[in-house]
């Protein structure tokens, strides 16, 4: 499928993984040279708590998981996601090749039959993504997908997220997975929809590794859009996510890894 990004500004590609839209607000202001021109929440429409969406960003919906609670309200979010907010994809399931918090938690059979039930039916008004896996190692992470795209018969799969946590010194592997998993989305566009340290790790190089990410996703022509973990302030930090995090600890701006995110260029 051609994609020509009907993005507000930036380059396109650069987007936000958040929950609170008050943190949405802090990027793509003007006189920022802000890169960053969408967003995504996990859910299937902005929340309304914490005032609305930044009206500079394109809101993706997410289907998080085949829990009636989400499926049932899917296809309306999506209508209004599009309608409202310039939706112009959708992002399916969030690692359901993993079973730990905050993951899907799905067989390939079970996302192949949600996939078809509630994401399929948007083929052509919207571009689709694949389920987004981790890269935790077989039997998940691109064994999985790998599974789920050669199941999915009858399927349309615009483009595969990926998810990446490994040792921010370690820029060779993470361009290393993200060659791999473009030969197993069978040549699709990626979409790197959260990537960053390990949560085992505190390294305060995160913004020279952060830098050296932005400018191979930046070069990479396979690469349609890249969302860095994440648009939170301190309260992931209870969570192991010690440094890296796109809002200051208090809540009130950016933080240092922020500021680079929204506009840096390369060197």
């Amino acid at each position: 499928t051609s994609f020509t990004p009907s993005l507000k500004h930036g380059n396109g590609k650069r987007g936000l993984a958040y929950s609170n839209n008050t943190y949405t607000d802090y990027f793509a202001v003007t006189g920022q040279n802000s890169r960053v021109s969408w967003a995504y929440n996990y859910f299937s429409l902005p929340d309304t708590n914490y005032g609305g969406l930044n009206p500079a960003l394109t809101f993706i919906p997410m289907l998080f998981n085949d829990n009636p609670i989400l499926t049932n309200v899917f296809a309306a979010n999506v209508n209004a996601s599009i309608a409202n907010y310039g939706s112009d994809a959708i992002l399916s399931f969030n690692e359901p090749d993993s079973c730990f918090g905050g993951s899907a938690c799905m067989t390939v059979n079970a996302s192949v039959a949600a996939y078809k039930a509630n994401i399929q039916p948007f083929a052509g008004k919207v571009l689709l993504g694949a389920t987004a896996v981790t890269n935790g190692g077989p039997p998940g992470s691109l064994t999985y997908l790998a599974n789920f795209i050669g199941n999915c018969t009858g399927c349309t799969i615009d483009f595969v997220p990926i998810h990446w946590y490994a040792s921010p010194y370690n820029i060779a592997y993470f361009e290393q997975y993200i060659a791999q998993a473009y030969n197993v989305s069978g040549g699709r566009p990626l979409w790197v929809t959260e990537w960053g340290m390990d949560q085992d790790y505190y390294d305060p190089d995160v913004q020279t590794f952060l830098k050296a990410s932005m400018a191979f996703l930046d070069n990479t022509t396979y690469v349609q859009r890249y969302a860095y973990f994440g648009a939170y302030a301190g309260e992931l930090k209870t969570n192991d996510f010690g440094t890296g995090l796109l809002i200051n600890n208090a809540g009130t701006g950016l933080s240092a890894e922020g500021v680079i995110f929204n506009n840096y260029t390369g060197p």
